[in-house]
């Protein structure tokens, strides 16, 4: 097989991938959705009451608009909201507290750190210890802005039976002109691409019935895991595997889901370790999904960056060919990324931000997937997770005892040798 062929082979391999994910994420979202699935879904009428449970961690400039939008949603049934929060020296306390006394059917708890699972786990697990009557339980992220119909919308498809799960998308809306939002805003609407074209769950928002969370063991599984969905949607796909298809589960991606979740990174820095970390969770969870992902982002990056190099230093005509095909192929993916804007609510087909972050977005990923390979632990939110060979957490290091270990490995380093 000559360069050509191969190049060619990779581009055809990778693009396939491309288009096809894309192009089901569009079918989901124009069509299936709001034609097929939704009016299917108005026909229920018997709302469950509902528990909402909000991991919170640290006072966000908008934190108080997110507590009230969520308190003061118009919903048909019973609903209760709870904050969790890992230590009553949170930023977000206060604001809570307040909420409470405002709201009756809000509160705050106080979850403690975490010894064998993600924080956002253990808060979410001491939070629902508590609740032996709600028919349904939600979850969202503490940076989601919600609208009045919110809850009622994301309930909807849940009238239809403990079959139903359903998940909001994590399309983050552009706030600020930076590459690094541009980037955000691209990796937030690729990760919404493939919840819509495999039907997966995202974590910043979704809904189960608490029947069904037990039938699969959601909250067992969460107990020794750094990761809520995906470790979730693994035992979603385990329990439809053996079950009848008439009994399987059904997840529902929502595309029209009436919140609003703004890009927030501050430099590329920030974004680079923000995405690691959700490779890593495909790492430590989807391990082969993982190993296609970083085999595949790979070849594509060499054909990304070949092409320059083959038309500037080439010398032959083979080289020039191969060199004109791997720009080809960049600009197929950079029309691909640019494309997704055809599921994002916002419109950014010409919005110079969304386009340049689409442009390199590509490239940072095959760092962030590289970086993926050579890293031990992961690190979230201040605290380091170890992992041992089944994904499992092996230990939770939170912030202090990293820096006990700093200082007495500073104090060791120090003292003289015997």
């Amino acid at each position: 097989m000559s360069i050509i062929h191969l190049i060619v082979l990779c581009a055809l391999i990778m693009g396939t991938v491309q288009i096809v994910t894309l192009f089901k994420a569009i079918l989901y979202a124009r069509f299936l959705y709001p034609h097929l699935y939704k009016p299917r879904f108005l026909q229920g009428t018997a709302y469950p009451t509902v528990h909402l449970f909000v991991p919170c961690k640290g006072r966000s400039e908008r934190l108080e608009q997110v507590i009230e939008a969520f308190a003061t949603q118009e919903y048909p049934s019973r609903f209760c909201v709870t904050f969790v929060t890992e230590s009553d020296e949170d930023g977000a306390v206060p604001l809570l507290r307040a909420a409470a006394q405002r709201h009756p059917h809000l509160r705050h708890k106080v979850a403690g750190l975490a010894q064998r699972c993600g924080q956002k786990n253990h808060n979410l697990l001491v939070a629902m210890q508590d609740d032996t009557e709600s028919e349904v339980f939600a979850f969202a992220d503490a940076d989601v802005l919600t609208e009045s119909h919110w809850l009622k919308s994301l309930m909807q498809p849940l009238t239809l039976g403990p079959r139903y799960i359903v998940t909001g998308l994590p399309s983050g809306r552009i706030s600020q002109p930076t590459y690094a939002q541009g980037m955000e805003a691209a990796y937030t609407t690729f990760q919404a691409r493939y919840v819509m074209a495999i039907t997966a769950l995202w974590g910043g928002t979704f809904a189960i019935w608490r029947e069904t969370l037990e039938k699969i063991d959601g909250t067992a599984t969460w107990s020794s895991t750094v990761v809520d969905d995906i470790a979730l949607y693994e035992r979603i796909e385990i329990f439809n595997q053996k079950a009848p298809s008439d009994q399987q589960l059904l997840v529902y991606p929502l595309p029209d889901l009436p919140s609003d979740i703004p890009t927030r990174m501050p430099a590329v820095s920030n974004l680079i370790h923000w995405f690691t970390r959700q490779i890593l969770f495909m790492r430590y969870h989807r391990r082969l999904v993982w190993q296609v992902a970083v085999l595949g982002n790979l070849v594509q990056a060499t054909l990304i960056l070949s092409g320059p190099l083959l038309l500037l230093f080439g010398t032959s005509e083979v080289s020039q060919r191969a060199g004109w095909i791997c720009v080809f192929f960049y600009l197929y993916l950079v029309l691909m990324n640019i494309a997704q804007a055809l599921i994002r609510r916002s419109s950014d087909f010409f919005n110079w931000t969304w386009i340049k972050g689409c442009m390199v977005g590509d490239l940072i990923a095959a760092v962030c997937l590289l970086r993926s390979v050579y890293a031990r632990d992961l690190r979230w939110a201040g605290i380091r997770y170890t992992f041992d060979r089944n994904g499992r957490v092996a230990e939770v290091i939170h912030p202090s005892k990293q820096h006990s270990e700093h200082a007495a490995s500073t104090a060791s380093s120090r003292s003289p040798r015997s």
